[in-house]
């Protein structure tokens, strides 16, 4: 989540990307022309205005790497699923040992707003990319799973496997590699059977997982595998180092060679 501020915070400072978004400005062209013929003059307020938007709307942006977005998206859903508005509400007065009677209902309903609109987003651009049908697959099965959970740790190992594959990937292959990532972040255990609730998760989860086994030159790591691997790798009671980390991502999942190349970004 703190990765997700920072960069958010850099995109007001104006640190990321940028677009420049068409808008109606050519209204006040009409209007100043209407009141020049009227008139005989223009109106300096207006013309400001005009001149100040012709170009369009200027919004700050930032790219993320669709693991991360997939690990946001379950995360910020079981964080308004596991805390009810009430006990929501609670947490918030009480900020930093301090009650705040200054927070309320309204203020928490809208926190709880916010969230909402931007995995709302994440689910819409889900659907552009892969499809309606595929999307709301994806969706029913992260609402009616026993269990969505994600991992930080699994998250690197997808962001790495991406980085070091995207360029040998087809269009269609991307769109697979996603697909993918989105049902093992959630938790693929229950996509094993291909009968039930989940028949057409699991049909559309194995395509993908052909696809990619097709593939030699990709390692996807399926979580369940992952993390078996990563059990073998280290066997030792002192938390594995960032350095030994990588080593083992490296050895498994390739080589990534450029880290400030772009991969598939939303």
């Amino acid at each position: 989540m703190l990765s997700l501020n920072y960069d958010i915070r850099h995109a007001y400072q104006g640190d990321r990307e940028y677009l420049i978004v068409d808008n109606n400005a050519f209204a006040l062209k009409n209007d100043l022309e209407n009141i020049e013929d009227v008139t005989g003059e223009r109106d300096p307020e207006l013309e400001k205005d005009y001149l100040d938007h012709k170009e369009g709307n200027l919004y700050f942006s930032v790219m993320i790497l669709y693991p991360l977005m997939f690990h946001y998206l379950i995360s910020f859903e079981n964080i308004l699923d596991d805390e009810p508005i009430d006990e929501w509400l609670d947490t918030e007065k009480e900020y930093k040992g301090k009650w705040r009677d200054d927070y309320t209902l309204i203020d928490a309903e809208q926190d709880r707003a916010v969230i909402r609109n931007f995995t709302s987003l994440i689910w819409s651009n889900m659907q552009e990319l892969l499809g309606a049908e595929k999307a709301e697959a994806i969706k029913y099965y992260c609402d009616n799973v026993e269990f969505a959970t994600t991992s930080s740790v699994y998250c690197d190992a997808l962001l790495h496997s991406e980085m070091a594959c995207f360029e040998k990937l087809t269009e269609d292959e991307k769109k697979q590699f996603l697909l993918l990532a989105a049902y093992e972040t959630i938790d693929s255990v229950e996509l094993r059977e291909v009968s039930g609730d989940f028949a057409g998760c699991s049909e559309d989860y194995e395509e993908a997982l052909a696809a990619m086994k097709y593939n030699q030159e990709v390692i996807f790591p399926e979580k369940e595998n992952f993390f078996d691997k990563l059990d073998e790798a280290y066997d030792s009671d002192e938390p594995m180092t960032e350095v030994e980390f990588h080593k083992f991502l490296t050895e498994n999942y390739g080589q990534v060679t450029d880290y400030e190349k772009p991969g598939f970004e939303w």
